[in-house]
């Protein structure tokens, strides 16, 4: 069986980063967005060797690798063959820069957790960029879509699929959070004041009792929703 933990991502790295050298991580963060694809990966090495070599415990990066290995501790891994990472990125130079060095981490310095191996997805939030509020309202429908797309695919799959709404900004996290629960699967937070994640309580059966072929309908739905109010935000800005 593989276990699929899809997780959203902000920039918490950075920030940890920044305040690790004594840097002003508002100036830090804003620096990053005039930077060439060149400057960028100067940083995606330097933060790399920060996380491997100039802290204790490299889980404390950041709140992505925080909450992921907070939730691996929580699972029994036994018949568990593969784990699978896939984050979900803003469209930004900071987006790519946090992605760059959480792909090097995975895929060359820790490549496999308890003796399971590690693989490392992402995909990109097409439109999500944080240069005024448009940016964020057209972009932020794109999240519960890749996140829609992901759970019914893995699930289908017959993948053990979790979602981690740690990072990224609070919207981003309410609507992950949203298709997680709607799910069914489990969905986990780590609030800043703690050092384990939290499961976030599901849907009462009370209130909702459905087949994985009714998931499967109601993702869909969320997708479809979505992808309207896209064309519907587009139209009306057109």
């Amino acid at each position: 069986m593989k276990l699929v933990i899809i997780s959203t991502v902000g920039a918490s790295l950075i920030i940890n980063y920044a305040r690790h050298t004594m840097s002003d991580p508002n100036r830090f963060l804003d620096s990053i967005e005039s930077m060439d694809e060149q400057e960028i990966e100067k940083w995606i090495k330097e933060i790399y060797i920060y996380i491997t070599r100039y802290i204790d415990d490299y889980s404390t990066a950041s709140a992505e690798l925080s909450s992921i290995f907070s939730i691996l501790k929580k699972m029994d891994l036994s018949g568990v063959e593969e784990i699978e990472l896939m984050f979900i990125i803003s469209d930004t130079p900071q987006g790519k820069l946090v992605n760059g060095v959480l792909e090097r981490f995975f895929m060359e310095y820790l490549k496999e957790y308890n003796g399971v191996p590690i693989k490392y997805y992402h995909d990109v939030a097409g439109g999500l960029t944080y240069v005024d509020v448009e940016h964020v309202e057209q972009g932020l429908p794109n999240v519960p879509i890749l996140i829609s797309q992901w759970i019914r695919n893995k699930m289908a799959s017959g993948c053990k699929v979790i979602l981690n709404v740690t990072g990224g900004f609070k919207a981003e996290c309410v609507y992950a959070a949203f298709v997680g629960i709607l799910a069914g699967i489990p969905t986990y937070y780590m609030h800043e004041k703690f050092r384990e994640v939290v499961r976030l309580p599901p849907i009462p059966e009370s209130l909702v009792n459905v087949s994985k072929e009714q998931i499967g309908i109601l993702l869909h739905l969320v997708e479809k929703f979505y992808l309207d109010l896209k064309e519907k935000y587009r139209t009306q800005k057109g």
